[in-house]
């Protein structure tokens, strides 16, 4: 009896898992259908879009191991422009171990607002350097507009500014894709970037201004793809970020 009851027990909770992983199932398809705005099998969108923000838990285990003090702690929070400075030239900022990368590749300003308590607000960082909006624009079937990248932008400062923590805002960086299509916008998130740092006492390093060639786009010595940067261009990134940071630093003391 008591085994029929054990039995029993155990097919009742295999049965409650199995719906639990149905429903689950369910609303996972529905919530790629109304981001994709079409069904779920027929646009890898919706796939892309759930993988980006199921990656809110890459950085948990380094995330609990940090052993650095806080009180100089600098994390880099971005997409895959930052994500991938760590990869292709992490020389260019050895002499700063207390820099953190948090970015992750392919994420867009929803996505870097959606996990900034995690990988940025409970770090309890000094400084955090915001560079992201790229994608937004990159992939126009989401259909994220220049007024949506730059609220994004200035609620994820405001923040971590709201937490004590010196921010820096970063151009978007230009790039060299479609013969110029995206530059009107570029030029634009970066002007309104820059008065939004003006008006509330943040930092703004600009990129694009150290970067772009006379047509306003990423020069191939500074990209093979045209969109991120190889090691020349993460030199040019460090040169410039580390300059404003010092220029910054000075004035404070000043």
């Amino acid at each position: 009896m008591l085994l029929g009851i054990a039995l029993g027990a155990l097919s009742l909770r295999a049965l409650r898992q199995k719906q639990r992983d149905i429903i689950k199932d369910r609303l996972r398809v529905t919530v790629a259908e109304r981001l994709a705005g079409t069904r779920w099998q027929q646009n890898r969108l919706a796939a892309r879009l759930l993988d980006r923000f199921s990656q809110t838990n890459l950085y948990r285990t380094q995330n609990l191991q940090l052993q650095s003090d806080p009180h100089h702690r600098v994390v880099l929070y971005g997409d895959s422009i930052t994500q991938f400075w760590q990869d292709r030239a992490p020389d260019t900022l050895a002499t700063h171990p207390n820099f953190i990368n948090r970015g992750i590749s392919g994420q867009t300003t929803p996505a870097l607002l959606w996990r900034l308590q995690q990988d940025v607000l409970n770090l309890h960082p000094a400084t955090v350097i915001l560079l992201a909006g790229t994608n937004d624009f990159f992939f126009p079937e989401l259909h994220i507009s220049q007024s949506e990248t730059e609220s994004n932008l200035r609620r994820i400062a405001a923040l971590a500014q709201q937490h004590g923590a010196r921010v820096i805002l970063c151009s978007v960086l230009p790039v060299r894709y479609s013969n110029g299509r995206y530059t009107d916008r570029i030029l634009a998130t970066n002007a309104s970037l820059r008065a939004y740092a003006l008006q509330n006492h943040l930092h703004y390093v600009d990129y694009f201004a150290a970067m772009a060639d006379a047509q306003g786009q990423l020069p191939a010595q500074l990209s093979d793809d045209g969109v991120h940067p190889n090691h020349a261009g993460y030199e040019v990134m460090a040169k410039t970020l580390l300059q404003q940071m010092d220029a910054d630093d000075a004035g404070a003391k000043l």
